[in-house]
């Protein structure tokens, strides 16, 4: 077995979902010796378009995404190393942040050149 270089992940997305998904991996066990970080106060739009979450009576209010997309920010230029979905324009700023040098960042990866192909993405677009 090979030693375990990390035992925290930084979890952001804009999917409530995503973020309450993680639970099923808590406690952190054999299996999977992980914490997870997140930001329990981010509102969990859905999207980045924000034509989408600022229409008719949607309970989201620009200010609101603003911040949580601050803090994901934040959060994720703490990390020592990314794993960023390449199909994200807010993952490809991240990245570009982190290239020209702001952040804690020493290792970067897009998950459509990841080794394992089962971990490729493919965009949509």
């Amino acid at each position: 077995m090979f030693p375990q270089l990390y035992e925290t992940v930084i979890l952001t997305s804009e999917s409530k979902e995503i973020l309450r998904s993680r639970l099923s991996y808590t406690p952190k066990n054999e299996s999977f010796p992980f914490d997870f970080i997140v930001n329990e106060q981010d509102v969990g739009q859905g999207t980045g378009r924000p034509t989408s979450f600022m229409k008719g009576n949607n309970k989201f209010l620009g200010d609101d995404v603003m911040v949580s997309s601050l803090v994901s920010l934040k959060m994720q230029l703490y990390a020592e190393s990314l794993v960023m979905n390449t199909c994200s324009n807010f993952h490809f700023l991240i990245g570009t942040m982190t290239y020209l040098g702001c952040g804690l960042n020493q290792y970067s990866e897009g998950l459509k050149d990841n080794d394992n192909p089962k971990f490729r993405l493919k965009c949509g677009f």
